[in-house]
């Protein structure tokens, strides 16, 4: 076996000869177990190819598959997987040769249903999202071997980044829409401490501190994968004070258990009475966190 670590990139490299011809290309892991194990079948590949005359045809089932096992890891694997599995329905059979960049583009998801059974076109971004995927499949068989080579495929034009905030006048307003309940609660503490929709649905009793008036958000739990310290003001207390009883574990739960989202419809009914943007979005409210959510702010004890 011969592999070999790049000295920059930590990536392992494989160094094999065949035939008289010297084959060198990357495993795209820095896992040596991983890189080890590719570096076999690919030696297998060739020898296959070599003694018996056989070619091998890899289908896209078999990359999806192999490829999956590699991010299992990852903190959105979650999501990778749903797009894989759309991928699949589409390709699902087909010799990894054949799926040439018309293939992709023809593939490519262009809308999606809502909960209400709305069809709506999905952005640029979202496409790029499962083009992404498709692409690091491919790129993954011809680390391989199973590929001679990855088509190319287009990115579709995303839109600026949309920055919409709302006041502390607009933020009571959409508050005092909602009136009582779930959704207001969510809302609220999205507007006086700053966290996305995910920290919050999953936010466990055990990660808040109320001497210290402060949330202890783990790595796991959070978007960039680093912990953080949240202080809670004095209207983040209030929300904590109307969740307390209302489930052993979680702070947010719904139906006794995590929400997997937020109630949209609901969210754009309380928009449209409040008066504000018809675009304005519940991770706006995190993103008006620095106007709204940093008065009489909370002391540390």
């Amino acid at each position: 076996m011969t592999l070999f670590r790049h000295p920059n990139s930590g990536v392992w490299f494989m160094d094999i000869r065949h035939n008289g011809k010297r084959i060198k290309r990357s495993t795209g892991t820095r896992d040596k177990a991983q890189a080890k194990q590719l570096h076999d079948q690919f030696k297998a590949d060739l020898w296959r190819q070599g003694k018996l005359g056989d070619d091998p045809q890899y289908t896209w089932d078999q990359a999806a598959l192999e490829y999956s096992k590699t991010i299992t890891h990852q903190r959105d694997y979650a999501g990778k997987v749903r797009y894989l599995r759309y991928w699949t329905e589409q390709l699902r059979g087909m010799k990894l040769t054949d799926i040439t960049s018309d293939v992709i583009e023809r593939s490519a998801p262009t809308t999606q249903t809502t909960h209400n059974g709305t069809v709506e076109p999905l952005s640029g971004g979202t496409v790029n999202r499962y083009l992404a995927t498709v692409s690091a499949v491919l790129r993954y068989a011809y680390k391989r071997g199973w590929l001679p080579g990855v088509p190319h495929i287009a990115k579709r034009a995303e839109a600026p980044v949309r920055e919409l905030f709302a006041t502390r006048e607009q933020a009571d307003a959409l508050l005092e829409a909602m009136g009582e309940g779930w959704l207001r609660d969510v809302t609220e503490f999205a507007f006086f401490t700053g966290m996305r929709s995910g920290e919050i649905l999953t936010l466990e009793w055990g990660n808040v501190t109320l001497n210290q008036r402060l949330v202890s958000l783990p790595g796991s739990r959070s978007k960039s994968g680093s912990g953080r310290a949240v202080p809670l003001n004095n209207r983040a207390m209030e929300v904590i004070k109307r969740r307390r009883g209302k489930h052993k574990v979680l702070v947010f739960a719904r139906r006794n258990k995590v929400a997997p989202r937020i109630d949209t419809e609901a969210f754009k009914r309380a928009v449209e009475a409040a008066g504000l943007p018809s675009d304005f979005r519940f991770h706006d409210c995190r993103h008006s966190w620095g106007r709204v959510g940093t008065h009489k702010r909370a002391h540390r004890c």
